[in-house]
């Protein structure tokens, strides 16, 4: 990859634009010049947020990805959070039938395997409207999506992310300062989550204002960049 990016791109009057920080340093690394333009999704999720109330609910929202391994330490961390008398959420960000990114195959592996599964509350096919609703108001989003973890950090909800790229998500998340909130999706185990997410609960009031504050920045950044764009 490295070398095909040199040649394709080294020397060149061009500026790679890229969305999150692990890219940025990547392709600096390899003497090619790019830009740092935050997620366009935070920018539909901060008009969602500042257009709405918050209504925080008693609910961990989990956006588990299809594919990228067992599912195992998210049932276990499910029945952990049921202990704890948390509900739970289960969203998919992808449906399409004729689409190998179908979530609803991870959804049904959890369902299948978790205690007391009737108690669960599966979303699938919802809007755009209706998934920012669900991120906005949850307690703590847990994600395998890059973009759920990005539009929920953007309205201010204290989330964990579970990194299946290979760095993106944590490269996303520390454009918000919470990059220690990351897990590598080769590394997880139902004992880390439960560390992070008890650490997040026990420090929720900070982490909320300082993400509140950072998504400010980011928001101010991504409109000016835009007006940019179109003058």
């Amino acid at each position: 990859l490295k070398v095909l990016l040199k040649c394709t791109l080294k020397d060149k009057r061009v500026i790679v634009t890229v969305r999150d920080l692990y890219s940025l340093r990547f392709l600096n690394s390899i003497g090619i010049k790019s830009k740092l333009i935050p997620p366009p999704s935070l920018v539909v999720s901060r008009m969602y947020a500042d257009s709405h109330v918050r209504k925080e609910g008693n609910y961990v929202l989990i956006v588990p990805r299809v594919h990228f391994g067992s599912k195992s330490y998210l049932v276990e961390f499910i029945n952990y959070l049921r202990t704890k008398n948390f509900e739970v959420i289960l969203i998919g960000q992808s449906f399409e039938n004729n689409f190998v990114d179908n979530d609803l195959s991870a959804i049904s592996e959890i369902v299948k395997n978790v205690r007391d599964s009737k108690s669960l509350i599966v979303k699938d096919k919802v809007d755009l409207y209706e998934y920012l609703k669900l991120l906005f108001n949850a307690k703590i989003v847990i994600s395998e999506r890059a973009i759920a973890i990005v539009a929920a950090l953007s309205m201010g909800v204290p989330s964990i992310g579970i990194d299946v790229y290979g760095g993106k998500t944590r490269g996303l998340m520390e454009l918000f300062g919470v990059e220690d909130f990351c897990i590598s999706v080769k590394k997880v185990s139902c004992k880390k989550l439960v560390d992070i997410f008890n650490t997040m609960i026990a420090n929720y009031t900070k982490i909320q204002l300082n993400l509140i504050e950072k998504s400010n920045e980011l928001y101010k950044d991504c409109i000016n960049i835009i007006k940019d764009i179109f003058r």
